[in-house]
């Protein structure tokens, strides 16, 4: 990895008050999850019944008989279809399971606070401090 990218991750860890390499599993995540909406965004928007143009008339020698027209998001192979959508579900359950732990943590929190507070059993330990050894 190029040093002017460590030193942007440094900063940015910095900044959000995170380790170095925790701020980059957050930036990986955050990126795959990216490219996965972006992924199932130009395979809904691609229809696999729509003709397909030409950006210039097509010369003789390449007819649509001589020339192999791409593959379109229909003729892939199921299993990479299923296994992108098993991905695609994988991560929603993930963020679901996440906001689901953080309502029921924050729930603790709020039952915390309306409890009577704790009372300290018995006085504080005192702390023995002894001089330097020189």
């Amino acid at each position: 990895m190029p040093e002017d990218l460590c030193d942007r991750l440094g900063a940015v860890a910095e900044a959000e008050a995170r380790t170095v390499s925790n701020m980059a599993r957050v930036l990986i995540q955050q990126g795959l999850e990216r490219f996965e909406q972006q992924q199932a965004a130009l395979r809904a928007s691609a229809t696999p019944d729509a003709p397909i143009t030409p950006a210039s008339p097509t010369p003789a020698a390449l007819t649509p008989a001589a020339a192999p027209l791409p593959a379109s998001p229909a003729s892939q192979a199921p299993s990479a279809r299923t296994s992108a959508q098993a991905a695609a579900s994988r991560a929603s359950a993930s963020r679901v399971r996440a906001a689901q732990e953080t309502d029921s943590f924050r729930q603790a929190l709020e039952q915390q606070e309306q409890a009577e507070p704790r009372r300290l059993r018995g006085a504080p330990r005192r702390l023995r401090l002894n001089p330097p050894r020189v």
